[in-house]
């Protein structure tokens, strides 16, 4: 499976409700990113990955948000 594969793929196909990505990660990160220039440099904005899943209506947590998702609905974990 390629980047195309994934990209046309509706997200019932992936059978995903949400995925637990890196934090700060250029291609994985949520919300915050480190800029690819080595020097621990963030930007606001989400990664590559996180970006493409997002779009497919896919919730995306960072590591340090994965007991939300074992969290009863509305409750804080």
């Amino acid at each position: 499976m390629d980047r195309k594969d994934v990209e046309t793929m509706p997200a019932e196909a992936m059978a995903a409700e949400a995925a637990v990505l890196k934090e700060r990660s250029p291609s994985c990160g949520c919300g915050a990113v480190y800029d690819g220039t080595f020097a621990s440099t963030l930007t606001a904005g989400d990664g590559v990955t996180a970006a493409l899943l997002r779009a497919h209506g896919i919730r995306v947590l960072g590591e340090s948000q994965v007991l939300e998702l074992l969290a009863p609905d509305g409750e804080k974990p």
